[in-house]
């Protein structure tokens, strides 16, 4: 299973939850700069997918997040 794939499966599986890419570092396992650009490619790739500014359903920081569209 690529990257792509992990954040993919691990953002349904939370049915919406608003994650940074910190803690979705955390989720898949992979490095900080790959994540970021993943997250960065699946926002503008798939209609499901939203990068919004708000609070991380894991540490609470206000940040960029990518979450899946409910």
């Amino acid at each position: 299973m690529d990257l792509h794939d992990k954040i993919v499966d691990f953002l349904r599986s939370e049915k919406g939850g608003r994650y940074c890419n910190e803690c979705i570092l955390q989720e898949v396992g992979a490095d900080l700069e790959g994540v970021r650009k993943e997250t960065a490619s699946l926002g503008n790739q798939l209609s499901s997918l939203r990068v919004n500014r708000d609070i991380c359903a894991r540490c609470q920081a206000s940040k960029n997040h990518l979450t899946m569209a409910q």
